[in-house]
């Protein structure tokens, strides 16, 4: 099945665009991020903490899955040199994603709260969008950036 889709005119196309290629890879890590955040953002609410909290627990919990997986597949970044410089960077600008989350989270819950965990929850996948672009950026740019050799040294 994998080799069909590689066979067709869309996928040739594409193919011609690494950064989609990337942002597809870095989409299914999200998802799989998302599933991972609703369900430890759910497993709070009904252990009774605050809904900002358990945004901020269940963004850090899904965020450490996302450093493993982007770094090693969406990225494909297997320097090892420069980890825990990499890892700071990468929590650096998850807060920042944080803040922007919580921060759209905070607005939607203004109309949506009144809807319980239902409105909670649609809340908190409205704000996903806004941190995603910023991480996607953040991310590709300054925390797994393609490494250039120096002058001087092949590839």
């Amino acid at each position: 099945m994998l080799e069909r889709a590689r066979q067709t005119a869309l996928y040739d196309r594409l193919s011609r665009y690494p950064v989609l290629h990337q942002f597809v890879r870095f989409a299914t890590v999200g998802t799989l991020n998302v599933v991972l955040y609703l369900l430890a953002f759910n497993v709070l609410l009904a252990l009774g903490l605050h809904t900002l909290v358990s945004n901020g627990v269940a963004f850090v919990v899904s965020s450490i899955n996302s450093f493993v997986l982007n770094k090693t597949w969406a990225f494909k970044d297997r320097s090892r040199d420069a980890v825990v410089r990499q890892y700071f960077v990468f929590v650096f600008f998850t807060f920042v994603g944080l803040a922007i989350n919580t921060g759209v989270l905070s607005l939607l819950l203004i109309p949506l709260g009144r809807f319980g965990t239902l409105g909670k929850n649609a809340a908190a996948i409205g704000a996903i969008p806004f941190s995603v672009v910023w991480n996607f950026n953040a991310y590709r740019r300054w925390t797994f950036r393609a490494r250039t050799p120096p002058a001087g040294v092949a590839s």
